[in-house]
């Protein structure tokens, strides 16, 4: 079984990879530098800038701004 904190498994291709800059919350530090599956907007923050629900390679979501995301 593979350890959800070790990021996804080897060999995984990827959309890009989250940076915690902006998103500053637990599980954001958490997972900076962990690749992205799946990148769905949703809509804007309270400076403008976009929102997106991005996904892990262990099926866990979060919601990041455009900035902390590498594409």
């Amino acid at each position: 079984m593979h350890d959800i904190f070790s990021g996804p498994p080897p060999g995984c291709g990827s959309d890009g990879n989250v940076r915690a800059v902006r998103t500053r919350d637990a599980v954001a530090q958490t997972r900076d530098g962990w690749p992205y599956f799946r990148a769905n907007p949703r809509s804007t923050d309270s400076s403008g800038e976009a929102l997106f629900e991005v996904q892990f390679g262990d099926g866990a979501w979060m919601l990041a701004v455009q900035g902390d995301l590498s594409l």
